[in-house]
């Protein structure tokens, strides 16, 4: 990530003319082709069988010694900055063999042969072959030169990256009343490098990373052109063939510390490319995987420990993180939208909008007592070693409380009414037009199905100036989310909630009524 690299050195030690660089190195590899297998065995009596395209008649087929497979050359890396075009692609232009059409040269009882490699059809190795081949891929280092080493001295390499993150859930146990058991696990993600006994902090906050999706110069996955053309367009472009995707993955930090003596680090890590029905089971012992490490809090953000983490590149890991009893109340709410819209003669021709089906939601009001935040996850809601519901627990800070839906409480019934009870016609004229005054009256009915009393907190959205609510509660008048001059022009935008007891077996009853100006 761009300014995010740092090298620092131990009291007594410095370098100079550090500079990061692209280097080949060879490595040793199994043979994944005929042509590696070839240039493996250089110097080996093989037997091979060549192609003859459009000829008829058997495949040619020759014995004798391999003198050489040799490659094609690669076109020098190209400047953008020197005079002249770019370099003629393969094949064309005079740009060289496209790649496949590397020189064999085989040395017969009839002289020396010489054909391209991608001819050859099937190869018999008549001594002992080499089953491995070098291969030359390229890497990034950084190096520099000692001014002063002190003895032991060590240098610290601190960078962020992409290509890891964390992922957290929680399941919540409400088996006991009052009182639910949470537990919170981690699994990490690591597509970057391999962790091996490491030390790692979850982070739970929102870091602010304005350069995240940018390359750090130094670990050389653009030009410069690219850098610029980034920071231009606020990220970097990923060599993916198609040009347009970018970074988009979390962030990590790596801090990688070396001695001073072993100093030539390999390898920058620089970007990496970069929550139905209820199914029933058996009761189940809830996971408890104790209490919570103390974790550090860095301003507003919480970093919570995990010590000795294992993970192969491209492996998931599963953490346990704690489990802790948590206070918690059961909640009941109703939500109903704004039908503003139902008394526009300029909406859906006329006609009302359909209503949504009136629905009342189970949810837990759950107390952080502990000292560790919940950050935003998806929870599983359990009770016996059922699954009652899953849905998105949101940041809690520690001492908070947190808001968990479970499922929609389907023994209360919820109905509701709206009628038209006045019409004061041309009531006013704000402009150039003419209004009516409209009076609505609501009605609210639930009905308690279950065997025990709930408490319903039901909240009405509205356009209008509020007159009676029944049972009397505080209305609140909130800012407008959207604006239509027709309908909305001279009319607060209301919020009106009451707490209502239901009995079992029994019904509960609301009513308001309200006024709202409409556009003739």
């Amino acid at each position: 990530m761009q300014g995010s690299l740092w090298i620092s050195y131990d009291p007594g030690t410095r370098f100079s003319n550090l500079a990061s660089r692209e280097e080949t190195v060879t490595e040793s590899a199994p043979a994944a082709t005929l042509a590696d297998l070839l240039r493996a065995n250089v110097g080996k009596r093989v037997r091979v069988v060549f192609t003859q395209p459009a000829q008829p008649g058997p495949a040619l087929e020759t014995e004798g010694v391999l003198v050489s497979v040799t490659p094609v050359p690669k076109p020098p890396d190209f400047n953008p900055y020197a005079a002249g075009g770019p370099p003629a692609a393969p094949g064309q232009y005079g740009g060289g063999y496209a790649p496949g059409y590397e020189l064999l040269t085989l040395q017969t009882r009839d002289g020396l042969v010489a054909a391209p490699v991608n001819s050859v059809t099937r190869a018999t190795f008549l001594d002992t072959p080499a089953t491995s081949t070098s291969r030359e891929t390229r890497r990034t280092v950084l190096d520099g030169e000692a001014v002063t080493v002190a003895p032991g001295s060590g240098v610290t390499l601190s960078y962020l990256t992409k290509g890891i993150t964390w992922v957290p859930s929680y399941v919540v146990d409400i088996s006991s009343p009052k009182e639910a058991t949470l537990t919170a696990k981690a699994e990490i993600i690591d597509e970057v490098e391999d962790l091996k006994s490491t030390h790692v902090d979850l982070v739970t906050g929102f870091p602010n990373l304005q350069y995240a999706n940018i390359y750090d110069p130094l670990a050389r996955k653009e030009n410069l052109a690219g850098f610029l053309q980034a920071l231009q367009r606020g990220y970097s472009q990923v060599q993916t063939g198609g040009g347009g995707d970018y970074l988009q993955d979390d962030i990590y930090n790596v801090t990688d510390r070396v001695t001073a003596q072993s100093w030539g680090m390999g390898g920058l890590g620089g970007a990496a490319g970069a929550a139905g029905p209820v199914a029933y089971r058996p009761a189940a012992v809830n996971p408890d995987y104790g209490a919570g490490a103390g974790g550090a809090v860095a301003e507003d953000l919480f970093l919570y420990p995990l010590e000795g983490v294992t993970l192969k590149r491209g492996d998931t890991g599963y953490y346990a993180l704690f489990t802790q009893k948590v206070a918690y109340e059961d909640e009941y709410t109703w939500e109903i939208p704004d039908y503003s819209d139902d008394y526009s003669r300029y909406n859906n021709n006329g006609q009302p909008p359909p209503k949504p089906e009136p629905v009342v939601w189970h949810s837990l009001k759950l107390t952080n007592a502990s000292q560790t935040p919940w950050t935003t996850a998806p929870a599983e809601t359990m009770k016996a070693g059922m699954v009652l519901g899953q849905d998105t627990l949101d940041y809690t800070a520690a001492g908070g409380e947190g808001k968990l839906r479970i499922t929609e409480a389907v023994g209360l019934k919820a109905q509701e009414q709206e009628e038209q009870t006045g019409q004061d016609v041309n009531f006013t004229q704000i402009g150039s037009y003419t209004y009516d005054r409209l009076t609505i009256e609501g009605t609210l009915t639930l009905h308690n199905y279950t065997a025990q009393a709930a408490t319903v907190e039901v909240t009405k959205y509205l356009t209008g100036e509020v007159t009676t609510t029944t049972p009397t509660t505080d209305v609140v008048k909130l800012p407008r989310v959207r604006y239509e001059y027709w309908s909305w022009v001279g009319n607060p935008y209301s919020k009106v909630t009451w707490k209502i007891p239901v009995d079992p077996g029994k019904d509960a009853q609301l009513k308001y009524t309200f006024r709202v100006l409409l556009r003739r």
